[in-house]
């Protein structure tokens, strides 16, 4: 079987600015699918063996940090078409490009905003990134997957056969989307009309083979490896002597936002953390990878856009890579509620120049940070039972095959829990709602919970948290110092809630708006990374002070569309209790 990719990416010049009638632009067409590419970090060279080689007789073990990455192309194949009438849709009789000779058009739908996006060509290429380390006996995988979102169910399964082939256990692999707008549906609700699922049954499958190959690689090319670690917060305005650029750059460079010039959500709260950790061979000094977090939405191409791409991602990656070689690996931060990149416009110019203002700055703090060894790398896993408060939505859901609903792995009830994750702890707290009824078209039905696997890790400095969806910046960092002053209603609207209006109830939030102990405040290492869309893409975790339960999809500005795309009103609880868990050593 051919695999469902496609060698993508055509340079800056050839951007489209339109598709249409005579809009089938040459350097978007497929020019032959890809046999199995695969780029990885070099091997140690002059070691004189493999990296994966025993030590010679007589000699000691030596308890050493290991690094190893690759990337594994996964651009779905785009057939591109003239779209004679213009309405971004294939209709019988229009022209296409038949990649694999079946003589059918197949279609790929562009995942992110609403649904009937039609991929017509691909602007760069998507990829699994794979991180690979080790110290000692203790082993941890990072992927990094150019999609919106993959599910829980998927991600468990590419574990299992992770564990099956390679010898990891799950606990010890993380699979997180970057959360592009402009990749393949891999869920399912992003099809051609709502009800209609988009997802690629062999594309789904392809996937999973390539996470498998890219975590083979990863393992294959560890070399001992040093580490520099650096963060920093992003300040509000960028220095646009030091990084100028043709372009312009940005005034704030991440900003709580919808499109460009409109606010997001209140309160108006930035998470402007910004992470990198570069990993060098000991022998000789050369890039194995390059990790970096932020919290920024790569939806900068927006609604409109009809063509496959990793967004600004891309381009910071390349930035990276360019300059110090390796594998780049990016990894969204807590974005939810709504961190997004400040943008002049929604183009592929402005992707370019946002990705390359990230990947410079990522440079220039690498270049002041200092070289260290790790002597420590652990993991500690466990699941959150989150609780279907939306029994009928899933059901629905599961009828309609848009949302793919992992019945055998659901528990309702401890023994559930204790046969099927007993391993991981079952406590009667977190369980007993997994029990609870409803009345769904009249008939009683357990809720039941779904497990989704959540993790802490420690790399050295650095300490991560993988958070199954989309955090609201204030649950990592907390409140800002000066918020109180903001908070009561009758002081409404004012710089935190600008968008207050006493007489639109959707505009409303919580008064006092709390968000309880914020996860940066209990992770204890120098470097605190929270990897979004972790294991499962969740939707928004909102902070349960403002979760309204029943939220329009559609409202005014500053509305409660949030609570509309997330795990239910216990969500963020169920999350934050676990996590706190963990983190604390319980």
């Amino acid at each position: 079987m051919k695999d469902h990719l496609q060698r993508g990416a055509i340079p800056p010049t050839a951007r489209p600015k339109f598709f249409g009638a005579a809009g089938l632009i040459p350097a978007l067409l497929c020019i032959s699918c890809l046999d199995g590419r695969v780029v990885g970090a070099a091997l140690d060279a002059g070691s004189g063996r493999d990296a994966g080689s025993a030590p010679d007789a007589g000699s000691t073990p030596k308890k050493a940090f290991r690094a190893g990455a690759s990337k594994v192309p996964i651009t779905p194949m785009v057939e591109t078409l003239i779209d004679s009438n213009d309405n971004g849709l294939y209709d019988s009789g229009e022209v296409f490009e038949d990649l694999n000779g079946n003589g059918v058009f197949d279609p790929v739908w562009v995942a992110g905003f609403g649904q009937g996006r039609l991929a017509h060509g691909v602007l760069d290429d998507l990829w699994a990134r794979c991180l690979f380390l080790e110290f000692g006996d203790e082993r941890l995988v990072l992927v990094a997957l150019d999609l919106v979102g993959f599910n829980a169910n998927r991600i468990a399964d590419a574990k299992d056969a992770i564990q099956a082939s390679h010898g990891i256990p799950k606990e010890r692999v993380v699979i997180a989307s970057t959360h592009t707008h402009s990749g393949p549906d891999a869920i399912g609700y992003w099809g051609p009309t709502f009800g209609t699922p988009g997802r690629d049954p062999a594309y789904m499958d392809l996937l999973q083979r390539k996470i498998v190959e890219g975590v083979g690689l990863a393992m294959e090319t560890a070399v001992e490896a040093a580490v520099k670690f650096t963060s920093e917060e992003i300040p509000d305005v960028f220095d646009c002597q030091k990084h100028e650029e043709a372009n312009g750059c940005a005034g704030d460079l991440v900003r709580d936002g919808d499109e460009p010039g409109a606010p997001g959500r209140d309160p108006i709260i930035v998470d402007r953390n910004l992470f990198a950790v570069q990993f060098l061979s000991e022998r000789d000094g050369l890039t194995v990878a390059t990790m970096v977090n932020i919290a920024a939405h790569p939806e900068i191409l927006w609604d409109g856009n009809h063509f496959v791409s990793s967004d600004y991602p891309h381009f910071e990656r390349n930035e990276i890579e360019n300059a110090l070689g390796g594998v780049s690996i990016h990894f969204s931060g807590a974005l939810g509620g709504m961190m997004t990149p400040t943008v002049a416009q929604n183009s592929y110019v402005e992707v370019e120049r946002f990705g390359r203002s990230i990947g410079r700055r990522v440079l220039d703090m690498l270049a002041a940070a200092a070289v260290v060894s790790v002597d420590k790398l652990g993991v500690s896993a466990g699941y959150a039972f989150f609780p279907i408060d939306e029994k009928e939505w899933a059901e629905i859901a599961k009828d309609l095959g848009v949302i793919e609903v992992p019945e055998g792995r659901l528990i309702f009830s401890m023994r559930d829990c204790k046969e099927k994750y007993g391993d991981f702890g079952c406590d009667e707290e977190e369980i007993a709602p997994c029990a609870e009824t409803a009345q769904v078209f009249g008939e009683p039905m357990k809720k039941g919970c779904a497990p989704i696997m959540v993790q802490t890790a420690t790399v050295g400095d650095a300490q991560i948290v993988t958070v199954p969806g989309e955090l609201f910046p204030e649950l990592a960092n907390g409140l800002p110092d000066d918020f109180s002053e903001f908070d009561p209603i009758e002081t409404r609207p004012n710089k935190y809630f600008p968008q207050h209006d006493p007489e639109d109830e959707w505009t409303q939030h919580a008064s006092p708006y709390t968000v309880g102990q914020p996860l940066r405040v209990l992770m204890t290492g120098k470097h605190k990374i929270i990897i979004g869309l972790a294991n499962h893409e969740g939707g928004y975790f909102v902070p349960t002070s403002d979760f309204r339960p029943v939220a329009p999809m559609v409202g005014a500005a500053g509305d409660h569309y949030e609570e509309s795309v997330s795990l239910g009103p216990r969500s963020t609880d169920v999350l934050m209790k676990k996590l706190a868990k963990l983190l604390e050593g319980r």
